[in-house]
């Protein structure tokens, strides 16, 4: 399912300074999950991201000021409102998006589902049974 995400709620949940770094972040979590991601973020545009273009197949959108009025237009403009989620932690503009037949989900919810799926990957790729014969070869007690 598509996102449309508040990026600098994102960001602050994240730690994050860079928007770089973010839609580094974003691409790797959409190539897992064959999602695809639209990001607003605060402030005019930078110069290697204009508003509108792509980042590894991340849409990228800025607001002037901030960015819940363009996420607002880009909910208004959609023709099928009811095939994305906004990320967002702002409750008006969840409220508003709610009300236009958006489904919305707070920033932790995301970071969660994100979260996930990066320790999903990182689990080893062995059977118990093998674990069993490596602790054994290693002269470890499988019961401690």
């Amino acid at each position: 399912m598509p996102y449309l995400i508040d990026g600098n709620n994102l960001m602050r949940s994240l730690r994050i300074e860079n928007r770089r770094e973010l839609l580094e972040k974003l691409f790797t979590y959409s190539q897992k999950k064959g999602s695809k991601i639209q990001v607003v973020f605060d402030g005019s545009a930078e110069r290697f991201f204009p508003d509108g273009s792509s980042y590894k197949g991340i849409k990228i959108f800025y607001g002037m000021k901030d960015a819940d009025a363009r996420i607002k237009k880009l909910v208004e403009a959609s023709k099928d409102r009811r095939s994305f989620i906004v990320v967002t932690n702002d409750l008006t503009l969840s409220d508003y998006c709610r009300s236009c037949g958006v489904r919305t989900i707070r920033i932790q919810e995301f970071i969660s589902i994100f979260e996930t799926e990066r320790q999903e990957e990182q689990k080893p790729d062995f059977s118990s049974k093998e674990l069993k014969e490596w602790m054994r070869y290693f002269g470890i007690d499988e019961n401690e």
